[in-house]
């Protein structure tokens, strides 16, 4: 975060044995947080064992929204704009 990086997760945040992430969601700044589905043999619970699909990533938002104490609308929100940023995307 220091160099600026992003810190992204995929459905591995949501996997009961995933001790670290939910360290690094909790105590990563907002505005370099992402999501993604990169992964494809990581779909969060409860699609685990099929291929991974963005159509998944409600179930990571919601494991970070409650990580964070927020909504899913929020953190939907918030990573989008943090993609729009990093990537120079128009909205």
């Amino acid at each position: 975060v220091d160099m600026g990086w992003y810190l992204s997760f995929n459905g591995a945040a949501t996997f009961k044995n995933a001790k670290k992430a939910p360290e690094v969601i909790a105590a990563a700044p907002l505005s370099m947080l992402m999501i993604e589905t990169d992964a494809p043999y990581l779909p969060p619970v409860p699609h685990r064992g099929k291929i991974n699909s963005s159509a998944y990533l409600p179930h990571t938002i919601s494991a970070i929204a409650e990580i964070r104490g927020t909504s899913p609308e929020a953190i939907a929100e918030l990573t989008m704009n943090n993609a729009v940023r990093l990537f120079g995307f128009d909205r």
